[in-house]
């Protein structure tokens, strides 16, 4: 059995929180790009409420936000 106790979990409205390693896998990116791209969107009061700490062990991110985050972090990077 995996340390992980939960990789999934949905709130009130039917939102999907995810574990970061999720995203590794969905996302083909490493846990180091991940980590960080998440360091980086907690910092953007928007997404503040994007993350839940269920304990030490468990942390979620709502996986609509990151999406959200993703495509706004490409269309900067067209700008540019």
């Amino acid at each position: 059995m995996g340390r992980s106790l939960l990789q999934t979990k949905t709130d009130a409205t039917g939102a999907l929180y995810v574990q970061p390693k999720h995203l590794v896998d969905m996302y083909s990116m490493s846990r180091t790009t991940i980590w960080r791209l998440l360091k980086t969107m907690k910092q953007i009061p928007k997404y503040k409420k994007s993350f839940r700490d269920l304990g030490w062990q468990l942390k979620l991110v709502k996986l609509a936000d990151f999406e959200k985050f993703l495509q706004e972090q490409e269309r900067q990077y067209v700008k540019n």
